[in-house]
């Protein structure tokens, strides 16, 4: 089915916040998902996956950790094991850019890994960021390409089996996109001159995108929970069709 870039945003968005993230962490999941989807890319069929929770190959469940009080549970972030985690307040300490980032339990969730390495990305070492294993490491991709973007710098994401290279508007992806866990992921800055960024290229696209009418279905399901019930009281105040329906 056809929807706009735009309604893939604020789908996903709603989406995310419906599953329990916060909302300034279901902003930016909004903004991945129009990323990808903007580069030709199934983000929605990814996501509704992940918030519904549903397993790898293994058996395992690598889809929504998510507390109900709109943060992640222990253990699916970044930083839970002996990694760096993304900074959570101002009295945080800054985060740490060395050693492998991992989640004390499970893979890492990938929308708070992406958003973390997004945080960073302009401070970012040569070498990189490593991370243990990690659920749908296109979906954190994501995060990284958008933000590398937005700062015109180039950067290339790896998985075992998959890899996503961005540059300017330019963006390649070869091999397991649609992977539900890695083993682990590397995330570094790239040369867009190098001989792995000739080609060929997805070019961005403007409109419309596809998007699989289950997975849209499974998101709007997820969205409609930020939705509050209609009351009498809301009606007497101009909400829906007011308490006498007379169109």
């Amino acid at each position: 089915m056809k929807v706009s870039l735009n309604q893939i945003e604020q789908t996903a968005r709603k989406a995310a916040r419906g599953a329990g993230l916060a909302w300034g962490l279901a902003d930016e999941v909004g903004r991945a998902m129009r990323w990808l989807h903007t580069y030709g890319l199934n983000g929605a069929t990814l996501l509704a996956a992940h918030l519904d929770g549903d397993g790898g190959d293994d058996g395992g469940d690598h889809g929504r950790n998510f507390g109900g009080d709109g943060g992640e549970e222990a253990g699916s972030g970044p930083g839970s094991g002996d990694g760096p985690g993304r900074n959570p307040g101002p009295s945080a300490a800054p985060l740490a850019l060395t050693g492998v980032w991992r989640a004390a339990a499970g893979p890492l969730d990938p929308l708070a890994t992406g958003a973390s390495i997004s945080d960073c990305i302009d401070a970012m070492p040569r070498g990189g960021i490593q991370t243990a294993a990690i659920a749908r490491p296109l979906l954190a991709a994501a995060f990284v390409g958008g933000a590398a973007e937005s700062e015109g710098l180039a950067f290339e994401v790896t998985w075992r089996g998959g890899v996503l290279r961005c540059a300017r508007g330019r963006v390649q992806v070869r091999g397991t996109a649609d992977a539900a866990v890695a083993e682990c992921m590397h995330c570094r800055p790239a040369e867009p001159r190098a001989p792995a960024f000739r080609g060929p290229f997805r070019a961005p696209r403007l409109g419309e995108t596809t998007v699989d009418a289950r997975a849209w279905s499974r998101l709007n399901r997820h969205a409609r929970r930020t939705h509050v019930p209609a009351t009498p009281a809301s009606r007497q105040t101009g909400a829906g069709a007011g308490l006498r329906d007379n169109d």
